[in-house]
């Protein structure tokens, strides 16, 4: 039955350990949505407990996705992305990309990791090593945001009939940095308390 399958789809069988992978040949594309959670927010916060529009914004022109098979070895990069929002407010985007080249889809498990990174830029995405420092999290400053990822786990087989597949579950990011507010209370302000540092143990 698999030898047949193989044939009906014009692909590339490889047999490993008696699994069997199939090779797409030529170019598949993927679609799917990335978006920031936005009931996920920092709900203790006494001055905006639903954050602000920075909390959530994503830049697009960082957006970085990649395939990694279950056991988190690497496929490859999902190239060419084409990336536009689907909200005024930039919160949620549509994205379409290219597969890796050759990529193998095992037929007992046909699922992969897809992971997503947005408004940082590693050197490699798959030995992903990012420093930020705080003027990258301030919202004053222009360029400024936080850095995000997402995950998911996908069922990809439908590309072994098609050259096009769109995922219907959102791969929701998370912040990578937590932000902390620390404000003084009326009466302390009357009292002409200030602060002149902070920190943070963990």
């Amino acid at each position: 039955i698999i030898v047949l399958l193989c044939g009906m789809l014009s692909v590339s069988c490889i047999f490993d350990n008696e699994l069997c992978y199939i090779v797409l040949d030529g170019e598949r594309t993927i679609s799917f949505t990335i978006g920031c959670d936005e009931s996920v927010t920092r709900v203790d916060c006494v001055t905006t407990p639903e954050g602000v529009p920075f909390d959530h914004y994503i830049d697009p022109t960082t957006v970085r996705a990649m395939l990694l098979n279950l056991d988190n070895t690497p496929i490859g990069e999902i190239s060419r992305l084409q990336i536009w929002p689907t909200n005024q407010e930039q919160t949620q985007f549509k994205i379409t990309g290219v597969l890796p080249k050759n990529m193998e889809i095992n037929l007992q498990d046909p699922r992969c990791k897809l992971i997503v990174i947005a408004n940082t830029i590693p050197e490699t995405i798959e030995n992903e090593k990012t420093h930020y420092n705080y003027t990258q999290l301030d919202p004053r400053n222009e360029g400024s945001s936080i850095p995000m990822w997402g995950v998911m786990t996908a069922d990809i087989s439908p590309l072994l009939n098609a050259t096009h597949y769109e995922l219907t579950d959102n791969v929701w990011l998370l912040r990578s940095a937590a932000k902390i507010e620390v404000i003084l209370s009326d009466k302390l302000k009357e009292q002409g308390t200030t602060i002149t540092s902070a920190t943070l143990k963990y």
